[in-house]
C-alpha cells in the first residue's frame, strides 16, 4: 500500500519523462513532494526550526496580504527553474493534482491580480509582501524574482497530515518578461522546538521581582493567532500561583506580548485576549483574587529582540509579570 510520500511523487513523475536537470551543489528534492518534470533547482536550504509566515488571505490595493499563517518547524526551501515553454498554470494545475490526491487540504489559493485584490494581471504588492519577509536569511536575491512586476504569478498554502508530522506547504510560481517560470516551494515539517531548557520556579520569579519588578516567561502556549491556553501551560501556571500564595502582598500586571508579524491591532487584541485568560485561569482554577491581578496586551510595542529573525520573534513571543505598586 502506497504511503501519502510515495501517491504524492509518483504522482509527478508519471505526468512525463524526468529530464536531468542541472541542480545546484548539495540541493534534493523534499521527500515529501518532488519538482515538475525537468526543473532544475537554483537555490535550496533546510533549517531544523524555522518560522514561515504563508499568506492564507489576499491583499487590498496597495496593501500586504491581510492574514498570515505562521508555519514553524523543520523547513526546507527549494527554488526551481521550470523548462522552457511551461506556464505558470500548467505547473500550479499538477501541483494541485499531486497534492489533491496525497490528500492535503487547500488553505488559500489565489492567481495574478486577484492575490493583490485587483483586475491588474500582476500581483506585485502580494508577492512582495509575502516573500521580502524572507530575504536575507540565505541570500539577498533568493526571492527577488518573486517579489516584481511578473506576469501569471501563482500561488498556493496547502496543508497535508501524515502518520509522522502534519506538513504546510506553500507554492509560488512566477514568470519573468524574458525567463522560465520559477517555481518556490517551502515546506514545514511542523514540531515543537525543545522546551523545558529554561527552568522558572517560584523562587526565580521572586528574584527577578526584586532585582527587575518583572520576569518573562515562555512556558504558557498558545496555538498561533488563538487566545485558549493549552495544556502543557499548566506547570508553568501552577508556578506563578505558588508564587502567588507564598507572596500575599504582591499584585500583579499580567503582559501578553506578540512578534510585529500581521497588523498591530490584531496583535494588541490578541496579546489582550491571551492576558484575560491567564488572569481567568489563575481566578477560577487556583483561586487567586481577581483583585490581584490586572491584565495588560501591548502587542508588538514592547520587543525584547529584533523582529527582523525566527530568534528574535520566539524571544518576543511571550507573557511578562510585572509587579504593581499602585493600589
Amino acid at each position: 500500500m502506497l504511503t501519502q510520500i510515495n501517491r504524492v511523487i509518483i504522482f509527478i513523475f508519471l505526468i512525463s519523462e524526468v529530464a536531468i536537470a542541472q541542480d545546484i551543489s548539495g540541493s534534493k528534492d523534499h521527500p515529501l513532494i518532488t519538482r515538475f518534470p525537468g526543473s532544475e533547482i537554483t537555490h535550496y536550504y533546510e533549517r531544523d526550526y524555522n518560522e514561515v509566515n504563508m499568506a492564507i488571505k489576499p491583499a487590498e490595493a496597495e496593501k500586504p496580504p491581510r492574514e498570515f499563517l505562521n508555519a514553524a518547524g523543520k523547513h526546507t526551501s527549494i527554488r526551481y527553474n521550470v523548462p522552457e515553454k511551461r506556464t505558470p498554470l500548467e505547473v500550479m494545475r499538477n501541483y494541485e493534482l499531486a497534492l489533491k490526491k496525497a490528500g492535503a487540504e487547500f488553505v488559500f489559493k489565489c492567481a495574478g491580480g486577484a492575490c493583490d485584490g485587483t483586475e491588474s494581471w500582476y500581483a506585485a504588492k502580494f508577492f512582495n509582501s509575502v516573500y521580502n519577509n524572507r530575504k536575507g536569511a540565505e541570500n539577498s536575491h533568493y526571492f527577488h524574482p518573486f517579489d516584481t512586476f511578473n506576469a501569471e504569478q501563482q500561488y498556493l498554502v496547502a496543508k497535508l497530515p501524515t502518520a509522522e508530522a502534519d506538513y504546510l506547504m506553500e507554492i509560488g510560481i512566477t514568470k519573468p518578461y524574458e525567463g522560465v517560470t520559477q517555481v518556490m516551494v517551502e515546506v514545514v515539517q511542523q514540531e515543537k522546538m525543545d522546551e523545558g531548557l529554561i527552568v522558572v520556579n517560584a523562587d526565580v520569579i521572586k528574584e527577578k521581582m526584586a532585582k527587575d519588578g518583572k520576569i518573562a516567561l515562555y512556558g504558557i502556549f498558545f496555538d498561533t493567532g488563538k487566545s485558549e491556553i493549552k495544556s502543557e501551560s499548566a506547570k508553568e501556571l501552577g508556578i506563578i500561583d505558588e508564587f502567588l500564595k507564598a507572596n500575599q502582598n504582591v499584585k500583579l500586571y499580567i503582559t501578553g506580548h506578540t512578534d510585529d508579524t500581521g497588523s498591530f491591532e490584531t496583535n494588541k487584541k490578541l496579546s489582550e485576549e491571551r492576558a484575560t485568560a491567564i488572569v481567568n485561569y489563575l481566578v477560577n482554577i487556583h483561586g487567586i483574587s481577581v483583585s490581584r491581578l490586572q491584565p495588560l496586551g501591548v502587542g508588538p510595542a514592547s520587543p525584547t529582540s529584533t523582529n527582523r529573525s525566527e530568534e528574535g520573534r520566539a524571544k518576543n513571543r511571550r507573557v511578562e509579570l510585572v509587579e504593581k505598586l499602585n493600589k
